[in-house]
């Protein structure tokens, strides 16, 4: 059974974690996600292993912020700037 596995490394090179999985088939997807929430840490490296040493392709890779704003707080940001188009709009001549 075939295996590929991602190690995921820190930026002072400290291993995180690892993750391991095996696909069916003879065309198998498989999705490696990891998020570190350590305060003033970020992942810097990720190493693939694919055990039977055939081929391996990547098709997607993507890195960003889990920071995702929360519909309140939208709503607040909204209402401010119509608020303070309003005003500015009274304060024309």
């Amino acid at each position: 059974m075939e295996s590929v596995g991602a190690s995921f490394y820190n930026q002072l090179g400290v291993l995180i974690a690892t993750i391991t999985r095996s696909p069916n088939g003879s065309s198998g997807a498989l999705l490696f996600a990891l998020q570190d929430n350590t305060p003033g840490n970020w992942i810097s490296r990720i190493d693939i292993n694919d055990s039977t040493g055939d081929d391996f392709a990547i098709a997607q890779l993507r890195q960003g912020s889990s920071a995702v704003p929360e519909p309140a707080g939208m709503s607040i940001l909204g209402m401010f700037l119509l608020g303070a188009l309003g005003l500015c709009r009274k304060m024309k001549p």
